[in-house]
Parts: C-alpha cells; sequence; structure tokens
C-alpha cells in the first residue's frame, strides 16, 4: 500500500480506473436506461481501462469481470463465461501456440529469410523485402506472427545501424503493414473469432468464409504497397545508402543450415489448416477446429515439432483477457444495450448514403480504438453494426467489413498489441510512430474512399 501511495502516477491511474465506473455505477435508472445496462458499462469500462493503463498482469481484470457480472446479478453465468463454452477461445490458444511451434523450429526465420533475399538490394528494395518478409511469416501464422515478425523487422534495423532513424521507422512501418494490415484479409481467429460470435448473436446464420475475406478485401495489399512508396517518396529513401542489406539475409539464412525434419512436419502442419479453411463453403465445419488440433499434434510425442514449453509459453493471462473481451458482445446484447444503440444510430445512418455510411462507420471506429482493443470492439459492436445495416437496406458484410479495417487504424502503440510489440523493441520513437501511424491513417481514407468502395460496388458488395 505505502508503495501505490509514493507512486503518484499509479495513483491517478488507479483512481481513473475505479472513479469513472464508480460514477457510471451511480447513475440514476429509468425504463431504458436500466440497472443491468450501467452497471454492464461500468464494470465493462473498468476492465477496459485497467488494461489500458497497464496496471496489472491481464489476468486479474480478466477473471474478476465475468464473476462481477455475476455476482451483481447483471447477467447469469451462461452470459458472462460463454467464451469458455466455445471454439473461438480455444481456437486463439492453437493459433498462439502455433506460431511458437513454427518459431522454434526455424520454418518461420526460413520462409522470412527467404523471401527476404530475393527482394533485397537497395534501401528501398530493403523495405519491401521486410513486407513480404513480415507478410510470408503472417501467412505461415495466420496473422499470429506479430512477436517474429517486430524481431526480424528490429534485427534489420540493429544490424544496419538505423535505430531511432527516419530509414529505421520506415523499416519497422513496413513489418508492421506485413504483420497487422494485411489480417484485413487473412484470416486470423484471434479477430475473426470476435466478429463472428457477435454477428451470430444477431444471426446465428451468419458465415463468412477465408475466400469472401480474401475476395472484397485483397485491395488492401495494394494499399500496403502504395504506402511503402508513399513514406519512400516523402523520406526521400531514393539517397539512402545501406551496405550489406542481401547479405545480411543471405548470412541469416545460411545460418539455419539445411531444412530439418521438424520444419517439413510444421510446413504439412501449416498447409493442412491452410485447406481446412480455404474447403470450408464445402465441408460447412468451424474454422476454429484445425487450430484447436494442428498446434497441438504437432507437440504429441512421436511427432515432436513442438514441446510443452511452447506450451507453457502461451500468453495464457492474454488469452483470459481475449476470453474476457470476446464475452462483451453477448453481454451487451443480454442487457439490452446493443438494441439501445442501435434504435439511435439507425435513423442518423439511414439518411448519409452507401459512402457516408461506411466512412461513418470507420471513423466509429477509430475513436473506438483509443479505448478499447480490437477483439473488444468487434465483439462489442459487430453484432450490433450488422443488424443496423440490415435496418437501413445496406449489405452487412460492407459495414462488418469496414469496421475491420477501423481496427488497424492506431496512432499510439497501446491501441493494439501489435503495434505495442513493434514499438517495445525501441527502434523508433514515440514521435516517429505516431507521425507514420497518422499518415497511414490519412493514406488510407483516402484509398478507402477512392479505391475500396468503388472496387465494392464493382464486386456487387455495395
Amino acid at each position: 500500500m505505502a508503495t501505490i501511495l509514493n507512486n503518484k502516477k499509479l495513483m491517478i491511474k488507479l483512481s481513473i480506473t475505479f472513479i469513472i465506473p464508480i460514477i457510471i455505477a451511480c447513475l440514476p435508472t429509468t425504463e431504458v436506461f436500466t440497472y443491468q445496462m450501467k452497471m454492464a458499462i461500468a464494470i465493462t469500462v473498468w476492465m477496459l481501462m485497467w488494461s489500458a493503463f497497464d496496471l496489472s498482469n491481464l489476468a486479474i481484470p480478466a477473471i474478476i469481470w465475468p464473476a462481477l457480472l455475476v455476482i451483481l446479478n447483471v447477467v447469469d453465468a451462461q452470459t458472462a463465461f460463454v467464451s469458455y463454452i466455445g471454439t473461438t477461445m480455444y481456437g486463439a490458444i492453437g493459433c498462439m501456440l502455433l506460431a511458437n511451434v513454427l518459431n522454434e523450429c526455424g520454418l518461420l526465420q526460413r520462409v522470412a529469410y527467404w523471401v527476404a533475399i530475393k527482394c533485397g538490394g537497395s534501401f528501398n528494395k530493403a523495405v519491401y523485402a521486410i513486407f513480404f518478409a513480415t507478410f510470408a511469416v503472417s501467412i505461415c501464422t495466420f496473422a499470429s506472427g506479430s512477436v517474429v515478425c517486430a524481431a526480424l523487422s528490429y534485427g534489420f534495423v540493429r544490424a544496419m545501424d538505423m535505430l531511432k532513424t527516419k530509414e529505421g521507422a520506415i523499416i519497422m512501418m513496413a513489418g508492421m503493414l506485413g504483420a497487422s494490415t494485411v489480417r484485413m484479409f487473412l484470416y486470423y481467429p484471434v479477430t475473426m473469432g470476435p466478429l463472428l460470435a457477435s454477428v451470430r448473436a444477431v444471426d446465428q446464420d451468419f458465415t463468412l468464409s477465408f475466400m469472401q475475406l480474401f475476395k472484397y478485401n485483397w485491395p488492401v495489399l495494394v494499399f500496403c504497397l502504395l504506402f511503402i512508396l508513399l513514406m519512400q517518396i516523402l523520406g526521400k529513401t531514393s539517397q539512402s545508402k545501406i551496405s550489406g542489406g542481401k547479405e545480411y539475409f543471405i548470412k541469416k539464412y545460411n545460418e539455419l543450415g539445411k531444412i530439418t525434419a521438424k520444419e517439413k512436419k510444421a510446413l504439412i502442419g501449416v498447409i493442412a489448416i491452410l485447406a481446412w479453411i480455404i474447403t470450408n463453403p464445402l465441408h460447412g465445419l468451424d474454422c476454429m477446429y484445425p487450430f484447436i488440433f494442428m498446434p497441438f499434434i504437432l507437440c504429441m510425442p512421436g511427432i515432436n515439432v513442438g514441446d510443452s514449453k511452447n506450451i507453457e509459453d502461451i500468453p495464457w493471462s492474454t488469452i483470459l483477457f481475449f476470453a474476457s473481451c470476446l464475452a462483451i458482445g453477448s453481454v451487451c446484447g443480454a442487457v439490452g444495450i446493443t438494441a439501445l444503440i442501435g434504435s439511435v444510430a439507425s435513423p442518423m445512418l439511414s439518411g448519409m448514403g452507401v459512402i457516408g455510411t461506411l466512412i461513418g462507420v470507420l471513423v466509429f471506429g477509430i475513436v473506438a480504438n483509443f479505448a478499447m482493443t480490437p477483439v473488444a470492439m468487434l465483439a462489442g459492436f459487430s453484432g450490433m453494426l450488422y443488424s443496423i445495416a440490415q435496418s437501413i437496406g445496406m449489405n452487412p458484410l460492407a459495414v462488418i467489413f469496414t469496421f475491420n479495417h477501423a481496427t488497424d487504424m492506431v496512432f499510439l502503440p497501446y491501441e493494439y498489441l501489435t503495434f505495442l510489440v513493434f514499438y517495445a523493441f525501441g527502434a523508433m520513437t514515440m514521435g516517429q510512430f505516431f507521425k507514420y501511424q497518422l499518415l497511414k491513417n490519412i493514406a488510407y481514407i483516402a484509398f478507402f474512399v477512392a479505391i475500396i468502395i468503388p472496387y465494392w460496388r464493382l464486386v456487387g458488395l455495395v
């Protein structure tokens, strides 16, 4: 207690974290704004603020949140702990284990360095090399290899003596594009799971296949390539010199030696998962199952691609927090928050037209990103936005995709774990991070209006 009292910064964070939820909990109730609504909001705000201020291990707010909801008679236990009886949380565990196993056996590094060698050379080519290398890691890990992508990007920046330089920041941004932005068209269980769970609370027959995700969102890849070019033009990096860029990747690749039996088994596992996801429209089975089975199969005796350490290294506190965030949508629906917001938002959006509505959803997502993790955003609002889109006669998929795109539009590292991992390596300053993310967000809004929406019109999505 004395330590807390002597730490003014911590005291301020704790005060804000508790005072705001208490104020919400003390608000008077009405027929519309019920006890269950205000308490659900108060408890959820407490959990999200606790995590945003990084006050402790995430397991603390993650475990207390559902328990409070039940004890205070906000929702029943089945609603509060719904994440633990579905496949999404366990699929996320498997996805994180897969990243650990692929990293440990060396397959991720081999793929990344091979791609980088093919693209390396001058500084501008090296930037694209980092992007394609991290993109390859994302494909292999289904967008779960953020730590590997960050380490790869940082390793190159440090080797080239570019720490906290303009060039180093551009390299790190290219890595972030390959690790995060590409998930707009890649199947990433950690975000797809909450999105699907939230929408299915409104439409239980809703499905979203890998091919649909790719078909409507692949132009985001074009944005990544164009944005790298924009950074190079504005940064005038054609004059930047590097020594031994391609040689760095060749050296790293050669250090791995010949491809091992473990890597071959791991590659078979990745192909099996990808095949399951791509053929989902044919068999109709949950896309979480291959992530539940395959990573653990790779750790079984006799196969031995992974081991118990890979399982122990799963960020279990993050998984618990993910599970609680995953349940936010169900809680909001159960207490009537989703329906209330939908009834207010529908009339506002109905007169804005297609472009206005989609931009409005994008801006809403950007603002929500300041206070909520992408998982919490998608779990809490996807179902509501789906319902609103139906009520105003729009294709709900366009609205859902737009909201998902907004989860990648950040300004500060804390807004999304992947960006925080990259920033934590210390290769770029906070000023550089903010500057390039601001530029990216402005560029993406322009790209969204000029390219994405017209493309969606062309393919009949809007």
